[in-house]
């Protein structure tokens, strides 16, 4: 392929993304525990453990603190978040996908909580992760690498010795010579199509997880939780979505966050329900 595509971030000036906010948390608790550093923090979670590793070996400064905490932070709870975000928006804004979801649920072996080898046995729904994380992957910005000393062809262009490159996940994910003509639709068929070809080509250049050894440590953590949470939510809730961002107001500061969705969740036979941002 020697298509080379480009897609317009927006800005977010004036925005205050959920790292802002975290990094003035995690400063306050640095700042309490080190006006008490003769008293051990009683809690016991990961920025206590990172405290206490200051304490015991001060190379490990408050800098490097402050950026491991909000490290962690994004990649482990904002990337969870924002690939549910994304997932039950695209399930509960296309009609009939819920209802095939709890059909192929009808078939599983296991009272509820589903098991995760039962969870990876529904084709169907797996494909319905699949297919939101493709089309809202949760880094929006390309993982940038540099060209090697000799300078590098790919797909036809060269590429110069020491030129910063990278793809972006969002603008390959809809790349039509990959995902076809309808690659920026939501549909899940396209992961269940007996072309063996075309499905290891779509899996060759899906960024989801990143890729070679960069590929996302915690990716098969992440894979238990969508696979249990997504069918047991589906499963007890019809999901309407009231309200979606349009593509020029999703966030791109580094990840990609469907920042506006509006939802309900009605268990199933209720009819009131309760819309929940």
């Amino acid at each position: 392929m020697s298509t080379i595509s480009f897609r317009k971030v927006p800005s977010t000036d004036g925005a205050q993304p959920v790292y802002q906010k975290s990094a003035k948390r995690i400063a306050v608790a640095l700042r309490a525990v080190k006006s008490k550093s003769s008293i051990k923090d009683p809690r016991k979670d990961l920025l206590a453990d990172l405290i206490q590793l200051h304490k015991d070996r001060p190379e490990f400064t408050e800098t490097y603190l402050r950026r491991l905490a909000i490290t962690n932070f994004g990649a482990g709870h904002e990337t969870m978040c924002s690939a549910l975000t994304s997932i039950m928006a695209m399930i509960g804004s296309h009609a009939g996908t819920a209802q095939k979801i709890r059909e192929e649920l009808r078939f599983t072996t296991t009272d509820p909580p589903i098991s995760h080898d039962d969870a990876l046995r529904l084709r169907y729904t797996q494909a319905c992760i699949k297919e939101a994380q493709r089309l809202h992957p949760v880094i929006g910005m390309s993982l940038s690498r540099r060209a090697p000393a000799e300078g590098i062809s790919v797909h036809g262009y060269y590429i110069p010795p020491g030129m910063t490159v990278g793809s972006n996940p969002v603008s390959l994910h809809r790349n039509s010579e990959i995902f076809g003509q309808d690659a920026n639709d939501y549909v899940p068929e396209r992961w269940l199509g007996d072309n063996v070809e075309a499905a290891r080509a779509m899996d060759r250049y899906n960024l989801t997880w990143g890729g070679g050894a960069r590929t996302c440590p915690g990716r098969h953590l992440a894979e238990m939780v969508l696979h249990k949470v997504v069918p047991a939510v589906v499963r007890e809730f019809d999901v309407e979505v009231v309200a979606m961002p349009r593509e020029d107001e999703v966030e791109y500061y580094f990840m990609a966050m469907l920042t506006g969705v509006r939802a309900r969740f009605i268990p199933i036979g209720d009819e009131k329900g309760e819309s929940r941002g």
